[in-house]
């Protein structure tokens, strides 16, 4: 507890106050998209003030052709720099957890040059430019992806095969990977008989290096922390015991970083092996009446275990379930894990001889892979109902109740089970029972050009639907509608649309049951018959000119300057809302200023210009809400 509330200290102190500051620093992270990249600066200098803490810097595409970037430069700059608050949509913000404090926007590059990369990126770009030499593009960055948990380089559509076949799991470094690499290492260590004792340290020294290439990732350090565990239970002769050994790894990783049980990667990782250690004995004893194969009975009663285990958290994240997943971990798990430590072993191999052609077997076992998946894909997925924190919790209890750690007599097990799953059961034909939304109209503080409009006759309507495409955009979208509960849309209204934002319709359309689309008629017209012609879905498409009634309660107009359509005005029983869509002038600001308005929605990308001549000449202050990008 002290560890931790050191560590939650730490966490919210913010030494520099927001503004402009010149800033320094190395770069330890990019990540790129279609708008630009994302960097993460680290040995940050400040105002020439030394700070422990990251930054995150987002550049555009404008300011990136003027630069060339990568791991290791150093760069300088003036930028607006904004405390990152803890909770972000009602989750806690994962950058905290990497000891990324602020967000900074640039003013301008100073000074751009390039430094040494660390150890661990060295090795990365090693083994990238090893598997890339020797394998296709695809399948070199499936492997990349695979020994180092880097699931940003991997092709999106072989992603949506894993993720559709239910063994995505697999892409993220876990407890699987890490014991097969501790086993190869094992086994080779006692192939040239090395003491005990230097093995667990030689195992160690591996184990840590690993963790660290991996980003020290929660599902890495709790598996390494487990099998370091293993070994010295071992060593020094006592029982194993895996509740203990999992709580104990649990235990290290909070200490080090308290907000880590906050993340998706912890959560399942561990909810994962919690249901392996409370559910698989019985599951086993119920196989061990057939005649069942032994290993089928081992693979099936793991797999049953953890997939009812991670059930809330699969619900509440992602609302649906693949049933396919028990079969295809059956299957695609043996051959991965083949395929996995051929990809490693040949991979240490080749840093030292040139044996790429090493790398074809791993390339066909992948193929194969790969078009298992494409099958499994195809059985589809069910929509799940989210858990609320008390059906969470008796759910767990019932879980805990089930295994051999409570020494209930059977029926006693069994009547308190069902009954805690009838008060499951129970809530969520209560929670979803005649649902009413509570708010008119929802601004969105997270995706740019994305907001949600709900009626008193119970409508929901999106109204656009981002501005960059990207995956992290549309996961956060995601995670906006599954927080409020929705999984039925009755219509999109799109008034600010390009190829990007396209990508995260058509996902939506697969996601969500959409009923309508309603275009602006300045969209172009060349998008909407794209999307007439590339949906599968039955969805009415309304095309309006300059207002469109949406039902009882709402209407939706536009507002133009020379033609051209800037901003979109959503009238709620008499109340006027604008959503500012595009770059604001000081000619459509005044615009804006001719009309009154309830509330103003302006992007933090457009505020400077709407503030200068809109704000400060009005009493309006109160009705402008920013987003930021």
């Amino acid at each position: 507890m002290i560890f931790t509330n050191i560590s939650f200290s730490s966490i919210s102190e913010y030494p520099v106050s927001n503004g402009i500051h010149q800033v320094s620093g190395k770069i330890e992270e990019v990540k790129s998209y279609d708008s630009g990249k994302t960097l993460v600066i680290n040995n940050v200098v400040i105002d020439e003030d030394n700070q422990n803490f990251k930054i995150k810097l987002s550049l555009n595409n404008n300011v990136l052709k003027k630069y060339e970037i990568d791991l290791g430069y150093y760069i300088s700059f003036n930028g607006n720099l904004t405390a990152l608050k803890l909770f972000n949509a009602n989750k806690v913000n994962s950058d905290l957890i990497e000891n990324i404090k602020y967000s900074a926007s640039v003013k301008q590059i100073i000074k751009l040059q390039c430094g040494e990369k660390s150890l661990t990126d060295k090795f990365k770009e090693n083994v990238s430019n090893k598997l890339t030499a020797n394998m296709p593009t695809d399948m070199a960055n499936l492997s990349y992806s695979l020994l180092f948990g880097e699931k940003n380089v991997l092709d999106g559509d072989i992603y949506s095969l894993f993720q559709e076949s239910g063994v995505a799991h697999i892409l993220a470094v876990s407890g699987l990977h890490v014991s097969l690499v501790t086993a190869l290492l094992i086994f080779l260590l006692k192939k040239i008989r090395c003491n005990r004792i230097l093995n667990v340290i030689i195992v160690s020294g591996f184990l840590l290096f690993y963790a660290m290439l991996c980003g020290f990732t929660a599902s890495v350090c709790r598996a390494s922390i487990m099998s370091l565990t293993y070994l010295i239970i071992d060593l020094c002769g006592h029982r194993r015991d895996m509740l203990s050994t999992f709580s104990l790894a649990g235990i290290i990783i909070l200490l080090i970083s308290p907000l880590q049980v906050f993340t998706l990667g912890f959560q399942l990782s561990f909810s994962c092996v919690m249901g392996i250690v409370l559910l698989s004995r019985q599951f086993l004893k119920l196989f061990n009446k057939t005649k069942m194969p032994e290993f089928l009975k081992g693979s099936l009663a793991i797999t049953l275990s953890s997939s009812i285990a991670t059930l809330p958290i699969v619900a509440n994240v992602f609302q649906k379930y693949y049933p396919i997943t028990i079969i295809s971990n059956l299957i695609v798990l043996p051959l991965f894990s083949i395929a996995f430590a051929c990809l490693f072993i040949f991979t240490v191999v080749n840093l030292i001889l040139p044996f790429g052609f090493l790398f074809k077997i791993v390339e066909h076992l992948f193929n194969i892979i790969i078009s298992l998946c494409g099958v499994f894909s195809l059985t589809g997925a069910i929509r799940l109902d989210r858990f609320s924190l008390l059906s969470s919790i008796l759910y767990y209890i019932t879980l805990f109740i089930a295994s051999q750690f409570i020494n209930f007599k059977l029926l006693t097990k069994l009547i308190v089970c069902c009954l805690l799953l009838t008060i499951i059961g129970s809530s969520f034909i209560i929670n979803n029972f005649n649902k009413k939304y509570d708010e008119s109209l929802l601004f969105c503080n997270g995706v740019e050009n994305f907001n949600i409009l709900t009626t008193e006759d119970n409508l929901v309507y999106i109204i656009n639907i981002g501005s960059n495409g990207s995956d992290y955009e549309y996961n956060y979208i995601k995670t906006t509608l599954t927080y409020r509960k929705i999984s039925k849309i009755d219509g999109v209204i799109i008034t600010a649309f390009d190829t990007k934002s396209q990508n995260n319709l058509i996902s939506l359309i697969s996601d969500y049951d959409v009923k309508s689309i309603i275009f602006d008629s300045s969209i172009d017209d060349d998008l909407v018959s794209y999307y007439r012609t590339n949906t599968n879905k039955n969805v009415n498409i309304v095309n309006f000119e300059t207002e469109y009634q949406l039902g009882k309660f709402v209407t939706l107009s536009t507002l133009s300057y020379n033609n051209i359509k800037f901003a979109t005005i959503i009238s709620v029983n008499n109340k006027k809302n604008l959503i500012i869509n595009k770059d604001l002038t000081e000619n459509r600001v005044n615009v804006v200023n001719n009309t009154s308005y309830d509330r103003i929605v302006v992007n933090e990308t457009y505020s400077q210009v709407f503030k200068n001549v809109f704000v400060n000449n009005t009493n309006n202050d109160n009705y402008l809400i920013k987003l930021s990008v």
